[in-house]
């Protein structure tokens, strides 16, 4: 869920000051997109299934579905999304809630620009790992192909 090498990020917080604070730090950094907001957990549900982020940043305490029942509705339904808690009061309850519920890691709305950065990275590259294929054996090492002229059919 990355458009052009850029990470497709989705904001849900239900103060829209907050909203646009995050989004005004990820604006910056060239490999990051916020494609979307949402307001409270049930926007998120549907913006997830509607914007395909990679990655969520969600409040945990919000009206109407708070982040930790949106976390798992997501999760169950987009299980390659990441998702990424956010808490002004995180209490240590909240943060393994909203853990199992799936979300990668929680931060603090107080953590610095670079902390939020390398959490985004570190979500993507849980979720959406990339396969690194070693290559064990030289291609000299390999069998020669067989020509299909070479090979003769044995005399009956």
């Amino acid at each position: 869920m990355t458009t052009a090498g850029k990470i497709r990020i989705l904001i849900v917080d239900d103060h829209a000051m907050f909203r646009q604070i995050v989004r005004s730090i990820l604006k910056p950094y060239p490999n990051l997109e916020v494609i979307g907001e949402a307001s409270d957990g049930d926007e998120a549900v549907v913006s997830v299934g509607h914007l395909k982020p990679a990655v969520v940043l969600m409040d945990i305490n919000m009206q109407r579905m708070d982040g930790v029942t949106a976390a798992r509705l997501i999760k169950v339904q987009y299980p390659e999304v990441a998702i990424l808690g956010l808490s002004a009061k995180a209490k240590h309850y909240d943060v393994y809630a909203m853990q199992k519920a799936g979300a990668f890691e929680v931060l603090s709305k107080e953590q610095s620009v670079q902390e939020l950065y390398a959490a985004i990275q570190r979500a993507v590259a849980a979720v959406q790992p990339v396969l690194i294929m070693e290559e064990t054996t030289s291609p000299a090492d390999q069998p020669a192909p067989t020509d299909p002229e070479s090979i003769k059919e044995p005399k009956s």
